[in-house]
């Protein structure tokens, strides 16, 4: 197997993984938000005019419709997109200029083995898992929340 379409399998292996986690991960959330806002705005929907409430429905069966037709195509532009991506950067980093740029800037290319999607991932994960307590003891919030 060549190379480019081992890390081609191994990307496509890595978006997949990634896509189901976020899923998994904004399922409960999304339900929840959900089961939250419905009962507020069908009070809302029930005193409001019979034109307002088919345009809603509407607008939402439209909503409904559209990010169901985009999202298989995100998915397949990224599925063709990113191993693309990956090669770049693959070569970038293993150029002498890139490399010696990036320690003039005080940067260190990581080793192959860490420029992984699965790397990054568990990279931000470990990174998540370390600060996200401490975050929370200080009562560090997001702005807006």
């Amino acid at each position: 197997m060549k190379k480019t379409d081992r890390i081609a399998r191994e990307l496509e292996h890595s978006v997949s993984t990634g896509v189901e986690t976020a899923k998994d991960w904004a399922t409960p959330r999304v339900e929840a938000a959900v089961n939250w806002a419905v009962p507020r705005l069908q009070q809302g929907l029930d005193t409001a005019s019979p034109k307002i409430q088919e345009g809603l429905k509407s607008a939402a069966y439209n909503l409904a419709d559209g990010v169901a037709t985009v999202t298989p195509r995100l998915q397949d532009g990224l599925a063709h997109l990113a191993p693309k991506i990956n090669d770049a950067v693959a070569k970038a980093f293993d150029d002498d200029w890139v490399k010696k740029r990036f320690g003039e800037l005080g940067h260190t290319i990581p080793p192959p083995g860490q420029r992984t999607p699965q790397a990054l991932y568990d990279h931000h994960k470990a990174e998540i898992d370390k600060w996200w307590p401490i975050m929370k003891a200080a009562g560090i919030k997001p702005k807006g929340s």
